[in-house]
């Protein structure tokens, strides 16, 4: 690299320029990967417009071991994700509530195996209306996955998962 340098300066000179070395770089504060950290995605009311998602976007960005994914003020979505070990669910929540919005629940995304027809998504439908506080969006059985809304003042992902898998299905973590 010095020899670079000394050929690039030796061919400047006669032009009248001269190269000055410079230092490198510091690399930029890691954030947390996404891939690493578990992505949560709240339903928000009371959003209404760009103003609010920047209002919201500056206080998870502030929670240690968050990343800020898509606040959707259209949708009434805040997506954003948790590095494991740092920031919780519900200290996000509580950032969100601060600012005078209320987090009515949480969209989850499960990936469910051995459904292949309209009947195995009416099972885990009918099991998944059955747990108190789940509301079904989207049921896909062909590509495998049900996408549900759940209250965590009433229920939790893990007994969302126990629903799907007493139906003889297979429900993996959610996304």
């Amino acid at each position: 690299m010095k020899t670079a340098f000394a050929a690039l300066s030796l061919a400047l000179l006669p032009l009248g320029f001269s190269a000055i070395a410079a230092e490198p770089a510091a690399p930029a504060a890691a954030k947390p990967a996404a891939a690493s950290a578990s992505k949560v995605t709240f339903v928000v009311d009371g959003m209404s417009c760009e103003s609010c998602a920047k209002k919201i976007t500056k206080s998870l960005a502030a929670l240690d071991g968050v990343t800020v994914g898509k606040i959707d003020p259209e949708a009434g979505t805040a997506s954003f994700f948790l590095a494991a070990g740092k920031s919780k669910k519900d200290q996000a929540a509580a950032a969100i509530t601060a600012l005078g919005y209320e987090v009515t629940g949480e969209k989850l995304h499960i990936p469910v195996s051995g459904m292949s027809c309209a009947a195995c998504a009416g099972k885990v439908k009918t099991a998944l209306t059955a747990v108190s506080g789940v509301t079904v969006e989207k049921i896909n059985p062909t590509e495998g996955f049900a996408d549900v809304v759940i209250d965590s003042k009433k229920t939790s992902s893990e007994k969302v998962i126990a629903a799907i898998n007493g139906t003889g299905f297979t429900a993996g973590e959610p996304k």
